[in-house]
C-alpha cells in the first residue's frame, strides 16, 4: 500500500463518526421535509447532551480502570421518581402538596435521594 492510500484510509478511519453524522444528515434531509432546520438541531443537541454529560462522566471511571454500567439505569430510576411524583392522578402516587410549586423540590429531592441511595449501595459492592 503506498503512502498516499494510507494517508487516506488513515484520514477516513479517524474521522469514520463525522462521515457517518454527514451521510445520515444527508439521507434524513432529503427523506424527511423540513429536516434541515436549524430547530431540530437545537432539539438534537437539547435531548442529547444529559447523554453527553453522563458518557462524560463514565468515561472518566472507565479510564481510571473502573466499570459502572449502573449509570444510564440510575438516571432512568430518577426520572421515574420525578414522573411518578409529578403525576397528580392516573397512575401516579396522587401526592397533593400545597402550595403547588411545592411539587417540584420535593420531587428532585427524591429523584435525588433514590440515585443517592442506588450509588451507596453500588459503593459498598
Amino acid at each position: 500500500m503506498n503512502p498516499r492510500t494510507r494517508h487516506s484510509l488513515e484520514l477516513v478511519l479517524d474521522n469514520l463518526v463525522w462521515f457517518m453524522l454527514v451521510f445520515v444528515l444527508a439521507v434524513f434531509s432529503l427523506f424527511i421535509p423540513n429536516f434541515f432546520q436549524l430547530g431540530i438541531f437545537a432539539n438534537i443537541v437539547e435531548a442529547s447532551s444529559v447523554l453527553g454529560v453522563m458518557s462524560i462522566g463514565l468515561a472518566l471511571v472507565i479510564i481510571a480502570g473502573h466499570m459502572d454500567l449502573s449509570v444510564e439505569s440510575v438516571a432512568a430510576l430518577s426520572a421515574m421518581a420525578v414522573g411518578i411524583m409529578f403525576c397528580s392522578s392516573g397512575i401516579g402516587l396522587g401526592v397533593q402538596l400545597h402550595p403547588d410549586w411545592l411539587m417540584v423540590p420535593v420531587s428532585l429531592a427524591i429523584a435525588l435521594a433514590a440515585g443517592a441511595a442506588i450509588g451507596v449501595i453500588n459503593g459498598l459492592l
